[in-house]
């Protein structure tokens, strides 16, 4: 298509400058039209390459694909997506707790990364690429997304809990080109 472009300066792309006002009652729809979007919300036409997380069970560390040393770990927590159960609580049961996953792949620029929030205790939170050097993650009482730049052949990657009984509720772990 050519111009006009609705907007968006993408052909055949519109984008809406309010947000849907519309209600139904009694399976009947009324429309309306909803409050403005902010103008910082309206970025435009954003275009990101396909990817494909290498690691399995991202979102369940309880299972046997990720080993885990000295820690507990249990999939009742709620994620940032507000769906319960969808985040894993990882608690630390001795000092260094430990939780790894291999991949078989080459060595690529790739990013480990997960979201990340604490729960109790003030010890460090520290990202592996080779389940022996760690780097240190700042993490809050909010989800706040961390990540690893890794570049190793048949990565391991993971992360340790310095403190013992220092809790995390981890979601979304992605290794990922």
């Amino acid at each position: 298509l050519s111009a006009p472009y609705h907007g968006a300066h993408v052909d055949g792309v519109k984008y809406f400058t309010t947000q849907n006002g519309n209600t139904v009652s009694s399976n009947v729809v009324t429309e309306a039209t909803g409050a403005a979007i902010a103008d910082a919300t309206l970025l435009g036409y954003l275009a990101e390459g396909a990817r494909t997380n290498l690691l399995t069970y991202s979102n369940d560390l309880t299972n046997a694909a990720w080993v885990k040393t000295t820690m507990t770990t249990a999939l009742t927590s709620t994620g940032p997506d507000g769906v319960a159960n969808s985040a894993t609580r990882v608690t630390a049961s001795a000092g260094n707790a430990l939780i790894l996953q291999t991949i078989t792949a080459a060595a690529t620029d790739r990013t480990y990364s997960l979201w990340v929030k604490r729960i109790t205790g003030s010890g460090n939170f520290q990202l592996t690429q080779d389940g022996v050097t760690f780097t240190t993650a700042t993490t809050t009482a909010g989800w706040t997304q961390v990540q690893l730049d890794a570049t190793q052949l048949n990565a391991t990657v993971g992360f340790r809990i310095v403190t013992n009984a220092d809790a995390f509720d981890v979601w979304c772990d992605q290794f990922e080109a």
